[in-house]
């Protein structure tokens, strides 16, 4: 049972979502996250086949994943900020990213047999400034009266405390080969990434998810 637990966490989240969907369903930034929470759910289902048939490791889908995870989340905080200068900012963390991890890409690591994990962190601390730079519009706005009722509000709470947490984990991680109990920790942020997503499910009002 163990091994399913992140398709497990998924089910969990994704069948709250969609029991919730009307609450979001008038806007399109949230659908497309719910599109991506599909497709993440897949990619482990289909990661947990290709380890389970194959005994081999789903590197090209990892990758796919983690490459597309962080250009995803810079995109849909992109969206919710309207100042031209920290668009631009943003935009400067999109095409660093994508500059770094095409060089990686064609110079230096085999796409198919090595993790991107260099790639990921970088992308994932892209993330987190982003999120900081849109807190930073949020606390100007008059949507911070009943920042509690958006569920955008609550994707940015827990994508922002699972990457402060996984940064130091996959970097460590990586040094240690994964022993021990950093495995746990990726566990433990995880459920409390898709606690965060529930709670904004559960919480959220149509009217403040615009």
């Amino acid at each position: 049972m163990y091994e399913y637990k992140y398709i497990i966490i998924y089910t969990i989240t994704l069948t709250i979502g969609l029991l919730n969907y009307k609450k979001y369903s008038h806007n399109l930034q949230l659908k497309l996250w719910l599109c991506f929470l599909v497709y993440s759910f897949i990619t482990e289902i289909v990661a947990r086949y290709i380890i389970e048939t194959y005994n081999m490791r789903a590197i090209k889908l990892s990758n796919s994943w983690m490459l597309i995870n962080s250009f995803f989340y810079i995109l849909f905080f992109l969206g919710k900020i309207r100042n031209t200068l920290k668009r631009k900012f943003i935009i400067g963390f999109v095409l660093i990213f994508a500059l770094y991890t095409l060089i990686s890409m064609l110079f230096f690591k085999n796409f198919g047999k090595e993790y991107f994990v260099d790639s990921w962190i970088l992308g994932q601390l892209f993330v987190v400034l982003t999120i900081m730079l849109y807190y930073s519009e949020l606390l100007k706005s008059d949507a911070i009266l009943n920042i509690k009722y958006s569920l955008f509000f609550w994707i940015s709470i827990g994508a922002l405390i699972f990457n402060i947490g996984i940064l130091p984990v996959f970097v460590i991680g990586e040094l240690i080969d994964w022993q021990g109990i950093f495995r746990y920790i990726l566990v433990i942020l995880n459920i409390v990434l898709n606690l965060s997503f529930i709670t904004g499910f559960v919480l959220s009002k149509k009217e403040f998810n615009n």
